[in-house]
């Protein structure tokens, strides 16, 4: 595969509309007198809870140094929020799991108030990993082309990734991806203030169950992400790269479509 098919597609700002990268941009530096708010001008600070989360009250005493991954969901029958392992749960849309594995040397920062969500590691390092992502139905979006968007800041990070992927559920152990989009190459290191991401992919196949996209922290560090977004997009709208990329994708897709039932 070529090298410009596998570096990290983390969109520059003229991908974004301009006026959506003009108030995102002055969005974090506004100035504020809430005392439960993040204002992020620089490199970020290190990652904090929200007061009252009821995700932080789950024991995550029991991960030790497994290397297991492992997710924090709603357990069916108690109501509450437990440690399990990562299955991969489909949720509602806006809903973020927490998942990964050392996760008791991590923090995390999900506000419902449209602020920045984080990860950070509760030490200087971590040999684990930390993730915030989003596993919603893919069935609505089946044949459109997607694109998730965000704002991201780091503080001190070994490795930040983001991606957005489509699966399905055909293999005995989800997660089989059949469409992704992600850095995962090129890592973000380092501190860095608020830069635009985006990642796109599609369209989707007919086959497709779950779309999942988010950040990982791989390691130490900490890593803030604001006003994440993820819409179907336009196809004649992507160019350049992205734009071979779909249309590549675009004729997998029409060879694997032999009875017609995707309309590609």
């Amino acid at each position: 595969m070529r090298k410009d098919m596998c570096r990290a597609v983390l969109l520059a700002v003229s991908l974004l509309a301009p006026h959506i990268c003009s108030a995102q941009a002055a969005n974090p530096a506004r100035e504020t007198a809430d005392p439960t708010e993040v204002v992020i001008k620089a490199y970020p600070p290190h990652c904090h809870p929200v007061p009252g989360d009821p995700q932080d009250g789950v024991d995550l005493s029991m991960v030790g140094g497994s290397a297991e991954q492992q997710v924090v969901q709603i357990d069916p029958i108690s109501g509450k929020y437990v440690l399990t392992r990562d299955d991969y749960p489909t949720t509602a849309p806006g809903v973020w799991q927490r998942d990964g594995t050392r996760l008791h040397e991590f923090v995390f920062r999900v506000p419902k108030d449209g602020n920045p969500l984080c990860i950070g590691t509760r030490g200087s390092h971590s040999l684990g990993l930390a993730q915030l992502r989003q596993a919603i139905d893919a069935r609505p979006y089946r044949r459109k082309v997607l694109r998730f968007t965000a704002w991201i800041a780091t503080r001190k990070v070994d490795a930040v990734r983001l991606w957005l992927a489509a699966g399905t559920n055909e293999r005995p152990k989800f997660f089989n991806i059949v469409a992704s989009s992600g850095n995962w190459k090129e890592p973000v290191v380092g501190s860095k203030g608020w830069f635009p991401v985006g990642l796109t992919i599609g369209p989707l196949p007919c086959n497709a169950d779950q779309i999942s996209f988010g950040v990982t922290l791989d390691g130490g560090g900490d890593v803030w992400m604001y006003q994440p977004n993820l819409e179907a997009i336009d196809a004649r709208t992507v160019k350049g790269d992205n734009r071979r990329q779909l249309d590549k994708a675009a004729a997998v897709m029409r060879n694997l479509d032999r009875g017609g039932s995707c309309g590609l």
